[in-house]
């Protein structure tokens, strides 16, 4: 392995549910470099859900109490790498649109957008939400939590 790069292994053992990352996001409306969440992932089947993380909360999120109640704030002083005071981590919609092939390699070339993981706090908010979340599968709610929850023990 070469300075600076990580294995798959090293991949495997620090992207789990919880993990925050930086990386372009092509399954969205408008393709860009955002932080996400892993909510789900397995490599094996190389199966994944995640969360975004946004800046700001969109107007007709705000204006919706249930779309509101699942935008759970990570503030900077907790997670530093953050640039705004306070960014939001969406779980009103999981994503299962990664590419895990070009997203290990991705993380493999730039492992310092591997952020951090989401405090164990953070995730019982997600997990209070996703539990009863309206915009989510019943299949996709039982495996973000069992997924989170199991992370979370691990930590």
């Amino acid at each position: 392995m070469s300075p600076g790069r990580l294995s798959l292994e090293e991949i495997k053992t620090r992207v789990k549910p919880g993990c925050i990352t930086y990386v372009y996001c092509d399954f969205i409306g408008i393709p860009k470099d955002k932080y996400i969440v892993i909510a789900y992932i397995d490599f094996e089947k190389e199966e994944s859900l995640v969360f975004l993380i946004n800046s700001k909360i969109p107007l007709f999120i705000k204006h919706d109490a249930h779309l509101n109640e699942g935008q759970i704030p990570l503030r900077k002083t907790t997670y530093q790498f953050f640039s705004n005071n306070c960014s939001y981590l969406n779980c009103v919609e999981a994503f299962p649109g990664l590419d895990l092939n070009s997203f290990i390699d991705y993380l493999s070339r730039n492992p310092d957008e591997i952020k951090g993981e989401l405090l164990a706090e953070d995730i019982d908010k997600v997990v209070s939400f996703v539990e009863k979340a309206q915009t989510i599968n019943k299949a996709e709610i039982n495996i973000i939590t069992e997924s989170l929850l199991n992370s979370k023990k691990t930590n």
